[in-house]
């Protein structure tokens, strides 16, 4: 299968995790750091969802999951070792045209969750459609070990300045070049021997000249 890769805005979107072991404390996590609204259907909960539901960050249904339990819900993960409730949930999703991931059955729902390297907001994900996680996995590594925290400090230092250089009255054409000639320059060098108020000078004196 042949997945469209996307990036997908999850803030405040109603999203259900069906099972409540360690898997399903790792997705919730992951649905969290994107401002997700989660709720949790499981007969038990893992320590960690237990403590999310008492600081109120989820919400969480402790009992087997049921038919209509999918209602109102934009995403579905469905991580429980019970197969009859993964077919279950897969089906109740599908009907609704929810989007769906099935922990250990990938091809059963809509979409994979790929391995992901994140620096800041530097976010590279790496996917083999299935075919090998660990091949996955490995190379996350070696592109975590190549794209250091520099590249998330460089993007946060891009990312003040954005604002006052769309709002400038420069031309695109010079407004592309300059981010051209940040990128490409020794910025990320700086910041990674720690000199980033030096880097961050660079950045303003380069913004300030544009258009002059």
């Amino acid at each position: 299968m042949d997945y469209y890769p996307m990036m997908v805005d999850l803030r405040n979107r109603p999203c259900t995790v069906v099972g409540g072991g360690e898997v399903a404390a790792r997705k919730v996590a992951a649905l969290l750091a994107c401002g997700a609204s989660v709720t949790v259907i499981s007969p038990e909960l893992a320590p960690q969802l237990q403590q999310w539901t008492r600081e109120g960050r989820i919400t969480a249904f402790t009992r087997p999951y049921r038919e209509g339990d999918l209602a109102g819900a934009f995403l579905v993960m469905s991580a429980t070792d019970d197969e009859q409730v993964n077919k279950a949930a897969a089906a109740e999703a599908g009907r609704c045209g929810l989007l769906l991931n099935v922990a250990d059955a990938p091809r059963r729902g809509n979409f994979i969750v790929p391995a992901v390297i994140e620096q800041g907001p530097l976010v590279i994900t790496v996917s083999t459609g299935g075919a090998s996680p660990a091949l996955a996995k490995k190379i996350r590594r070696e592109l975590a070990d190549k794209f250091g925290p520099e590249y998330g400090i460089f993007l946060t230092l891009l990312a003040k300045v954005r604002a006052q250089v769309a709002g400038g009255a420069e031309t695109r054409a010079e407004r592309q070049q300059l981010w051209e000639d940040l990128v490409n320059s020794d910025l990320l060098s700086l910041i990674a021997e720690g000199r980033i108020e030096e880097a961050e000078e660079k950045i303003q004196r380069a913004v300030n000249r544009i258009g002059t």
